[in-house]
């Protein structure tokens, strides 16, 4: 059976490519001809590119319904917590492309507890969904040390730290860069980072910024270089880190000058054995280095695949299951959970230097 043609494919991110060494021109009049056609055509771009917009092109709107029981279930979980129920609504259609719930506590920033794109792909953030959410959280609250550290995305850390009171050192990270930003959405993009920014409620941090970026590192770097400069993250144990299987896509956004990734939905409605099959024959076709899936409703499988071969040698693509990980074999890192999308591993102590 022949793959589809797909209807939504969006790559994340590109290799950069080496810098090839400048030669002066055997002929300068032709050099400088071509110098001042590339004058021109900057001047050119310079007048007619499109100007950015200043004004955000959606809007949120508070939805009067009753919260579905896992919901409810994860607002008991914080006390003094109440939950605002809401619409992503797109300007130039007055159509909600998202839903979504926040988690308000006094005295702290409001954190997203779900969220559902109602479009093909991404809408801002990676979708949330507060069944996942609230079986991770109990696991976590059940089981972890007090005084434990959780690495994990700012998404993330910042509901583990809210709801939970978690040490998750990212939790005020700025994650804008990370935000997935519609294709016609793009000349609003410095205004639709300010705005989601503002409206996080989170201030500046530098030092947390900085975690963000040694994570991201860490995630990017291969599997002993990963692990190595996780250790510098946490500063301390117990230390655990928390992935979810679409992360790999919120780092492809973040860093594309690192990583590149892409995402693709097959449809429902066959035997799972027919789907994967037609899965691995898509990626095959392709020319993809590896892939990962991630069920979603009604049977669609999210299918994130790496283009490029060298993607696969990082630890975040061993610690996710993607098709060429080492699940459970990187050393230093301890699977302890696992469900769904949702990925949990304990980072081993750095062994004591060994006495003379």
């Amino acid at each position: 059976m022949a793959a589809p043609r797909p209807a939504l494919s969006r790559t994340a991110g590109a290799s950069a490519a080496a810098p090839v060494p400048r030669r002066w021109p055997k002929r300068p009049i032709i050099g400088w001809a071509l110098v001042v056609l590339g004058a021109a055509l900057l001047a050119w771009w310079a007048v007619h590119r499109p100007s950015p917009v200043s004004e955000v092109p959606y809007s949120y709107r508070q939805v009067a319904a009753t919260p579905v029981e896992p919901l409810q279930q994860l607002t008991e979980l914080a006390p003094d917590a109440r939950l605002e129920l809401e619409e992503l609504v797109a300007t130039a259609s007055g159509r909600p492309v998202a839903t979504l719930a926040r988690l308000h506590r006094p005295g702290r920033a409001p954190v997203v507890v779900e969220w559902r794109s109602a479009l093909a792909e991404p809408v801002l953030r990676n979708d949330i969904d507060p069944t996942e959410e609230l079986r991770l959280l109990k696991a976590l609250r059940d089981h972890l040390p007090p005084d434990a550290t959780v690495l994990a995305l700012p998404g993330l850390s910042a509901r583990l730290a809210t709801i939970l009171d978690l040490d998750a050192p990212l939790a005020a990270a700025d994650d804008r860069a990370a935000l997935r930003i519609l294709e016609p959405w793009q000349p609003a993009a410095e205004a639709i980072r300010t705005f989601e920014t503002e409206r996080g409620g989170r201030t500046a941090d530098a030092t947390t910024d900085e975690a963000w970026r040694m994570l991201q590192d860490a995630l990017l770097a291969d599997m002993a270089e990963g692990v190595a400069r996780l250790q510098l993250v946490a500063r301390r144990h117990p230390a655990y880190l928390a992935l979810h299987v679409q992360d790999v896509f919120a780092l492809g956004v973040a860093r594309p000058d690192r990583f590149a990734v892409g995402l693709h939905d097959f449809p429902g409605g066959g035997q799972v054995h027919d789907q994967a099959r037609l899965v691995k024959s898509w990626v095959a076709d392709n020319g993809y280095a590896a892939y990962a899936g991630l069920p979603r409703a009604s049977g669609v499988l999210r299918v994130f695949f790496l283009p490029e071969l060298e993607s696969t040698a990082t630890l975040i693509a061993n610690l996710l299951p993607f098709n060429t990980a080492r699940l459970g074999g990187v050393t230093g890192l301890t699977l302890v959970f696992q469900h769904r999308g949702y990925w949990v591993y304990r980072l081993e102590p750095l062994p004591a230097p060994a006495e003379n």
